[in-house]
């Protein structure tokens, strides 16, 4: 008897300080700004979204919000590289058509929730910024690509474009923080009561 309510004591103890560190967060100033930069580097150097949401989304949920990224870090420059070997055009389907899409995917969606977790009042403004990185990024990287292939080859401008969006992009991973532990939001691969709403 005694343990069970040492046991619930300990729960009431850790459901309080979760409580308190919620209670405490701070909104619209400090380290969420941060966030926004390097959530505008994922959308600069991805520019694209992809089917793989519901997946990635539940992988976020199980392993936090860095693993998966990373995993689409890696991925992202994986299908880049590989494609500049391609000499056939499913080759070009598997490297750029499907790793450099899966890792997009998994670099860009586990980074649309981290912005809520930072802002409030500025929310829509964070949103703004890093949803720019997303023209940027295209403009930046077409022209570059296009004077690479120019001045040095395709195949280069590929390991290039794979390089750089390696950098950027593991550089933003390792400066994003999610809030999850404190804030515990509902993150459902596929929400079906969606579809039972009509207005």
């Amino acid at each position: 008897m005694t343990a069970i309510v040492t046991e619930e004591a300990g729960a009431e103890d850790v459901n309080n300080e979760t409580h308190d560190q919620a209670a405490n967060l701070t909104f619209d100033r400090g380290y969420g700004w941060v966030c926004v930069a390097a959530c505008f580097v994922v959308n600069f150097s991805t520019w694209a979204a992809v089917l793989v949401a519901p997946l990635v989304t539940y992988l976020a949920r199980v392993w936090g919000t860095q693993p998966p990224m990373l995993f689409g870090v890696v991925t992202l420059a994986t299908g880049f590289v590989s494609a500049s070997f391609a000499t056939t055009t499913w080759q070009l389907y598997l490297s750029h058509g499907t790793l450099v899409g899966v890792g997009v995917g998994f670099t860009y969606i586990p980074s649309i929730p981290i912005l809520s977790q930072w802002f409030a009042k500025k929310r829509s403004l964070a949103n703004g910024i890093t949803s720019a990185g997303s023209g940027v990024g295209g403009i930046v990287f077409s022209l570059a690509a296009a004077r690479m292939i120019e001045h040095v080859s395709l195949a280069w401008s590929l390991r290039i474009t794979g390089i750089v969006a390696f950098i950027l992009n593991f550089l933003a991973v390792v400066l994003i923080k999610d809030r999850n532990k404190v804030i515990k939001p509902s993150q459902r691969p596929f929400d079906t009561k969606l579809l039972r709403q009509y207005n």
